[in-house]
């Protein structure tokens, strides 16, 4: 998955390999698994470092095991996602897309007048989006 060989982990912290952003999440969870009911499996999603230097989302199956004789350890099993939040990123984000679009065709269908279009989009735009201000202009005469 993240295209080590076994060797290059063996006495290596699994801390070392995590983003940054997630060390402090990753840090709550393994304490609540070692705390938490030892036949459940804890589910976390965290940023790995692959060998090439990228980061490769993954999730991570962890049970404790350290209470089981000839275990002794926390065991884990990891799966690639990445590919799969890169795609919910895209849908979401088309998805936000197409919410917009139909919010303006909405205000242009409702508006009385220009004016009250150009408050409309202006609204859209500042509660819809990352925008703190919007402004629109018109080009050409006005049709009144």
């Amino acid at each position: 998955v993240l295209g080590y060989q076994p060797e290059e982990l063996v006495g290596r912290r699994g801390l070392d390999i995590l983003h940054p952003d997630d060390i402090e999440h990753a840090a709550k969870a393994f304490a609540d698994a070692l705390e938490g009911d030892k036949a459940e499996p804890a589910r976390m999603i965290h940023r790995l470092r692959h060998k090439d230097g990228s980061y490769r989302t993954v999730e991570v199956i962890g049970t404790n095991m350290l209470h089981v004789p000839g275990v002794n350890a926390m065991v884990s099993n990891f799966r690639d996602i990445t590919e799969q939040k890169l795609v919910e990123a895209e849908r979401e984000s088309r998805l936000w897309q197409l919410q917009l679009v139909q919010q303006v065709n909405d205000a242009i269908a409702e508006s009385e007048n220009e004016q009250s279009l150009l408050d409309q989009l202006t609204s859209i735009l500042t509660t819809q989006s990352s925008f703190d201000q919007a402004w629109i202009a018109t080009c050409g005469e006005s049709r009144k």
